[in-house]
């Protein structure tokens, strides 16, 4: 991301290289940034602006007329004057110009705390997107150690969610492994519906003031979000950060966002039976038969922890992922032989590369069904459905992973499908 929005301010600047130097933008647009920040505002009135001039031209020791760099900068499509109010055009330039200032004072006393305030509170977009940039545009270790502080702070006293023996409550709500069945349609269409409900949840989550207390809730997006700041440092220097630091990035990723989980199923297990008696009242209307009523409701149940557990996976998967870590993630599966840590290495490895993990697929179905792990049967089952559904297969790997998971595959008449949808 990072090499990307680097480019599109680099090329905006090209458009007025011969007005304004690149250097001295890049100067100037880093103290307006952290005058905003400093004042906690996306706006400056024209008395703010001429002031932040007046300490560039005074500090950098410069002389430029402010209407000068004022229209360069306009041109250039980074700035924009509204009726006397000044703001960055794009969100994303303002994040990466209050980053590179922060660059520019990770040794001083002020910036190493700005730092750490902004670790702390990662649950801010603006915080933490200015450390995603800061952490693309800046290779002082301090960063990271920060941001590894924050993570080991978030759920200190709780171990890691433990597939085994902690979710035999989930096996305990079915007579057997349920029937389910996979309806096969068009990665692309398929692709597109899991993608907007994904982004309709979190547009849901909450966005809490800096000072809020961190109730379990916040927390979980506060971990969430520090997973995905430490996940973005690993790919983005896959080949300049040593290996003993990224194990250590990769396993604070794997197991905060296992910490998180097993707080929730903390909150969530003792509660199980009062959930499926719930669940069971509410489908009265549709379902006279009592019998009938609690084997759904504790389906629903074991649907909802599931759904729980598949989300948290993937958000770790998916902050780690990419092949260029390969062996980090050998090594870490090689020093935590336990299957939550199976689950998360197949999840990264279905979602992130080339080859389809078929070994790592087998091994995962031939532990579960050894241990007679009911929940980790089903959660294999989700990553098959998401990965089918998200990625062209061939129906050979289809087939051969359904029938070892016990899921139908079936084919529906295109028409009927489409009859069936609108």
């Amino acid at each position: 991301m990072g090499y990307l929005y680097e480019h599109l301010i680099t090329t905006s600047l090209a458009k007025t290289a011969k007005r304004l130097d690149l250097d001295t933008a890049h100067a100037y647009l880093s103290e307006v940034a952290n005058h905003m920040f400093d004042l906690r505002t996306r706006w400056l009135n024209e008395t703010q602006m001429n002031e932040v001039h007046k300490r560039y031209c005074e500090d950098f020791k410069m002389s430029i007329r402010f209407d000068h760099i004022e229209n360069a900068l306009i041109d250039a499509d980074l700035l924009t004057n509204i009726d006397g109010l000044y703001s960055f055009k794009y969100k994303y330039c303002y994040y990466y110009f209050a980053a590179k200032h922060l660059m520019g004072r990770l040794s001083t006393d002020d910036g190493k705390e700005q730092l750490r305030r902004l670790a702390e509170h990662v649950y801010k977009e603006e915080f933490a997107n200015i450390l995603v940039f800061l952490a693309y545009l800046s290779r002082e270790p301090i960063i990271v150690d920060e941001m590894l502080r924050a993570s080991r702070a978030i759920y200190p006293d709780i171990e890691p969610c433990d597939f085994g023996d902690q979710m035999k409550f989930v096996a305990a709500l079915h007579d057997r492994v349920p029937k389910t069945v996979m309806i096969e349609k068009d990665a692309k269409s398929a692709r597109k519906e899991i993608n907007q409900t994904i982004d309709q949840i979190e547009a849901q989550m909450p966005q809490p003031a800096e000072d809020a207390d961190l109730n379990d809730a916040l927390r979980i997006n506060v971990a969430f979000k520090t997973i995905q700041i430490l996940g973005q440092i690993l790919k983005n220097r896959p080949g300049s950060i040593r290996g003993p630091a990224k194990m250590e990035i990769a396993e604070e990723c794997y197991f905060l966002g296992l910490r998180a989980l097993r707080a929730l199923i903390n909150v969530l297990e003792p509660h199980r039976d009062e959930l499926v008696e719930f669940i069971s009242q509410q489908l009265e209307r549709f379902q006279k038969d009592p019998d009938e009523r609690m084997k759904k409701a504790r389906r629903v149940v074991s649907l909802l922890v599931e759904g729980i557990a598949l989300s948290f996976i993937k958000k770790i998967s998916g902050s780690v992922g990419t092949e260029a870590l390969r062996q980090t993630y050998e090594e870490l599966v090689a020093k935590h032989d336990h299957l939550e840590v199976k689950l998360i290495d197949l999840s990264v490895k279905l979602d992130h590369f080339q080859r389809f993990p078929a070994n790592e697929f087998d091994q995962l179905i031939e532990d579960a069904g050894k241990q007679n792990n009911v929940f980790t049967t089903l959660m294999l089952r989700h990553f098959a459905f998401d990965h089918f559904y998200r990625y062209t297969v061939d129906r050979p790997i289809k087939q051969r992973y359904c029938s070892k998971l016990g899921i139908e595959l079936r084919t529906v008449n295109l028409l009927e499908y489409k009859r069936a949808t609108e």
